[in-house]
Order: structure tokens, then sequence, then C-alpha cells
């Protein structure tokens, strides 16, 4: 025996409600993320303001999405959701160190998200510091440096497995990266600060 027909269709509705919740999920979490990634941008084009105003309307998006979230439970896990965070919290890391604000805050109860954010960020330190040095700008990379490695320091204090570990892998390449323009410099006679 089947069970009633009027339950049926009930699991069919629910199922299409939570299906268009997941498709207008993911339209906001790839609009978060080119948002983000906008922000990012910014700052390589050393526009700062244009980066805070672009982290602030990802957070504008962010909050609807965390709003359908909440409607949705189960979406919170959804992949495109979570790498679009990551992708903000990157954003926010890179714009806060290289503005010097010293207001971010973590999302503590997200471990794997604040080391992928983190890792990325180092990535996007290095992209900053080549663009810094081949314009003749000097004055950030003993700071981008130096940064980057207590970033890494703290990302190696994980015994980091899978995911997590990839991320801090390529960490370190990215300060591999920092480490050469900066010992470059120092063998031309380069002074920076």
């Amino acid at each position: 025996m089947i069970p009633p027909l009027r339950e049926l269709e009930l699991v069919k509705e629910r199922f299409r409600e939570q299906d268009r919740s997941r498709r207008e999920l993911s339209a906001q979490a790839q609009l978060l993320q080119k948002t983000a990634k906008q922000a990012i941008f910014a700052i390589h084009r050393d526009d700062a303001p244009a980066a805070q105003a672009l982290l602030q309307s990802a957070h504008q998006i962010k909050r609807e999405a965390v709003m359908l979230c909440e409607r949705e439970p189960m979406l919170s896990d959804e992949g495109v959701w979570r790498a679009a965070q990551e992708e903000l919290l990157e954003a926010e890391i890179v714009v806060a160190i290289i503005t010097q604000d010293d207001d971010l805050r973590l999302p503590v109860d997200d471990p794997a998200c604040v080391i992928g954010a983190i890792s990325d960020a180092i990535g996007e330190l290095a992209r900053v510091l080549v663009r810094d040095v081949t314009k003749g700008r000097l004055d950030r990379v003993s700071m981008i440096q130096t940064t980057a490695q207590d970033l890494l320091s703290f990302l190696l204090e994980f015994d980091a497995t899978g995911y997590v570990r990839q991320k801090v892998d390529q960490a370190r390449q990215h300060l591999r990266k920092i480490e050469d323009v900066a010992y470059d410099l120092a063998i031309r006679g380069a002074r920076y600060v």
C-alpha cells in the first residue's frame, strides 16, 4: 500500500519549495562571491574606498542569503554558499590588512572557512606585493611579508588534513613567492620598509 495521495503531493510541493530556495541561494552566493572578488581586485588597483564599498554591498547580499538559510536550514551546508562565505572572509582579511583596520571579526565557529580564507588571503597579498614592486612601490614589502609569515605560522598550528591541508600547503607556496620577492629586492639593494 502506498501513502495517501495527499501526502505524496505535500512531499512534491515541499521538494519544489526547497529546490526554489536552493536556486535562489545559489544565485545570491554567486553574486556574493563576485562582489567579494571585486573588492579584492579594488585592493589590487590600490582603491581601498572602492573595496570597502564593495564589502558593504557584499554584506547586504550575505544578510539576504542568511535569512534564506534561516527559513531553509538544510541550505546552510550548500557548497556554493560555503565557498561564497569563504571568499567574502578572504576579501575582508585582505582589505583589513592593506588598510590596517583591526576591527575584523572572524567566524570562530567555522575554522575551515577561516583557514581557507587566510590561505587565499596570503595568495592575494603576494599578488599585491608583486604589483607594488612592479610599480616601484616598496613601502609595504616588509608589512606584507611579516603579516604573511604570521598568518602562515597560525595555519601551521593545525594538524590539518583533507581540504584544510591543501589550503595550508597553498599558503606555504604563497609565502614562498612573497619571500622570493623580498629576497630579490634585498639582493638588488632596494630599500623597503
